[in-house]
């Protein structure tokens, strides 16, 4: 996380690092060491929440976008009961940030993850082996495009559950193809 975007938010909100800390039920010092950059280990929900607290994006506070005002982006949780098309009339972005709260797709795309998706154009083809964001069963996700059998186009499961997305594309509703995704690593490598 940008910590110099984090102290100028909150700066620019009037708030001292107490009464942010008491909006995301921390103590002051770990949002100082959030601010100095000293967090080894940063924590996405921690993010949200002290996005959602400055009226900012976690996109911003991660570097993802340059404007403060961007407050666009989406836990995939919140997502998977919203319908992007209205989304996206509602921002006018044709592109949409979607945070990763959850291992289900790792580790393709690791928990913590930023993904960004677009809409499909009418008559684009899928492209084997690039991440679609889609819908089966009422279930929102994403998953890699493949060839199936009978040089068809399908999507790989997750497990056999899933099964049936990998041969019958009429069976998925396509929501959007990841155009980009911004993942952070951490290091647990010791060096002596």
């Amino acid at each position: 996380m940008n910590g110099n975007r984090l102290r100028d938010l909150r700066i620019d909100r009037a708030l001292s690092l107490s009464e942010l800390g008491d909006k995301v039920d921390k103590s002051a010092s770990t949002i100082s060491r959030y601010e100095n950059n000293s967090v080894a280990k940063w924590d996405p929900d921690l993010i949200i929440k002290i996005a959602r607290a400055l009226d900012t994006s976690a996109a911003y506070l991660m570097g993802m976008t340059d404007d403060p005002n961007f407050i666009f982006d989406v836990d995939i949780k919140d997502f998977a009961n919203k319908n992007y098309n209205e989304q996206n009339d509602a921002t006018g972005d044709p592109e949409l940030n979607i945070f990763i709260s959850d291992d289900e797709m790792s580790p393709e795309i690791p928990y913590g993850a930023f993904v960004k998706i677009r809409q499909m154009e009418p008559g684009e083809k899928i492209q084997i082996s690039s991440f679609y964001y889609i819908e089966f069963d009422g279930k929102k996700c994403f998953r890699m495009a493949i060839e199936d059998n009978d040089d068809g186009i399908g999507f790989l499961p997750n497990d056999m559950s899933e099964r049936k997305i990998a041969y019958d594309p009429y069976y998925v509703n396509i929501i959007g193809k990841a155009v980009s995704m911004k993942v952070f690593f951490e290091d647990d490598i010791e060096y002596v």
